[in-house]
């Protein structure tokens, strides 16, 4: 009986060993088959890049790499890193990244390893390239026209006879101080109580052209006698006496 179960013992044995000897076999082609190598990765040229933003580009070719790139402002020296999103249609890779600082070099590359089920490959990484960002666009400093102000007001014709329906056109002329230009300013033109029964003016302000002057036309009324027009520009003005008749 014991040589039996001795027997029995041994043929267990043999078909064990014999079976895994059979699958070692079977199996180890097709681990050897398993490439293990790193997936193959490309750094491209960074776009899009700003003052203070950027958009790297390269591709990488794997069975299922997680992907991304690292960068700095030091040659072979990378402190930050940023995820990548990778199409696998096209093997292309690109990540965005910000809060640069503007005027300034970077240094990046890609990184990347497989990490198909069941293994891992080591890392692989593409060569390095740089990029400068802009320079901060500053607003440009605006200095203020320093107003000018009116000396005095002159007229012309000084004095001006009118027969009754009739029209004239009068000149007025500014003059700044220190002579600075008068351009733009404004000249009112305003008739005495009295007068205005005598004469009309139009426009009743007036703003002067690039020579300081401005023009009006005084217009006589239907009754004679004389009439005062005073023109003003900021705290100086003058005064035509108009003689209808």
């Amino acid at each position: 009986m014991r040589r039996v179960y001795f027997c029995l013992v041994c043929w267990f044995s043999i078909i064990t060993t014999f079976f895994f000897l059979c699958s070692n076999l079977i199996f180890l082609p097709i681990l050897l088959a398993q490439d293990l190598s790193p997936p193959t990765v490309s750094t491209g040229e960074a776009t899009d890049v700003t003052s203070s933003s950027a958009t790297l580009n390269g591709t990488v070719s794997g069975r299922r790499p997680s992907v991304w790139f690292e960068y700095g402002t030091t040659s072979s020296s990378y402190y930050y890193s940023e995820s990548a999103n990778w199409q696998p249609e096209t093997d292309t890779v690109n990540s965005s990244i910000n809060g640069l600082s503007a005027a300034t070099t970077y240094y990046y590359r890609i990184a990347a390893y497989d990490s198909a089920p069941g293994y891992t490959t080591d890392t692989a990484y593409g060569e390095e390239k740089f990029f400068v960002t802009l320079s901060e666009t500053s607003s440009p400093t605006v200095t203020p026209t320093p107003l000018c102000e009116v000396e005095s007001v002159s007229v012309l014709p000084k004095r001006l006879i009118l027969k009754r329906g009739k029209s004239h056109a009068v000149t007025v002329n500014l003059k700044g101080k220190n002579d600075c230009s008068t351009e733009s300013k404004i000249i009112t033109a305003t008739i005495s109580k009295m007068g205005s029964r005598r004469v009309s003016v139009i426009p009743t302000s007036q703003v002067t052209d690039e020579n300081d002057t401005a023009e009006f036309i005084i217009t006589a009324g239907n009754k004679v006698g004389n009439a005062r027009v005073t023109f003003k520009a900021d705290s100086q003005k003058i005064s035509l006496t108009v003689k209808v008749r």
